[in-house]
């Protein structure tokens, strides 16, 4: 068996700002050492089973097993100015450890086949209680849990280069949301929160002639 095992990687995200706060602010899309050292170019370069996440008809061009496990470690920082005072508002800093493994095997000269585990969103914020929005938000948090099962089809030999595949996405989710609400000079504190699974698919098609290099 052939196994390649990447070493840890720990890219560290500084900076959330609520200024550009939207869904991607929540986005994690570190899930490999070697494609955040070429900020995200892996799509048509596929050398390991993180393939799975970034383009699965990559599994098609793989050979014999591969095994690639990692973490992305953030520590985001974020504030909130008052435009009325001024007055600089800072969230509680928490350090998030997300981890990420891929595995995949080349069952034939046709089919390949592979699962990945990752947490591609996620993420939380918490507003001290001086916070001036602590009514609309004190805290936030989002977690989900990606299971990938992938298979892909090796088209070499009716076109060179040719790979097709696709994968379930088998999503565990959980949200948690907490306010203040003020009555007068009493304070008080509502909190939400839900968890839910979700199915998902991905599909992708690579075209790399052989003769081009990795």
């Amino acid at each position: 068996m052939r196994a390649a095992l990447q070493s840890i990687a720990a890219p560290l995200v500084l900076c959330l700002f609520a200024a550009s706060a939207h869904a991607s602010g929540f986005h994690i899309d570190e899930q490999d050492a070697r494609a955040t050292g070429r900020a995200g170019a892996v799509t048509a370069s596929p050398v390991n089973a993180s393939t799975i996440y970034y383009n699965p008809g990559g599994l098609g061009q793989l050979r014999g097993w591969h095994l690639d496990v990692g973490t992305s470690v953030v520590g985001p920082s974020t504030s909130f100015v008052d435009a009325t005072t001024g007055v600089e508002t800072e969230a509680k800093v928490d350090v998030f450890v997300l981890p990420q493994a891929y595995l995949s095997y080349r069952l034939s000269e046709l089919v390949s086949v592979g699962i990945g585990f990752n947490s591609p969103f996620g993420l939380s914020l918490t507003w001290p209680e001086t916070s001036p929005g602590r009514s609309i938000v004190r805290e936030i948090g989002l977690r989900t849990f990606y299971f990938m099962p992938a298979v892909a089809v090796d088209l070499s030999q009716w076109a060179d280069g040719l790979s097709r595949g696709a994968g379930v996405d088998l999503v565990a989710s959980s949200v948690h949301l907490e306010r203040d609400i003020l009555f007068g000079t009493d304070l008080g504190t509502v909190e939400f929160g839900a968890t839910a699974f979700g199915v998902g698919g991905r599909a992708g098609l690579l075209y790399r002639p052989r003769a081009l290099p990795a």
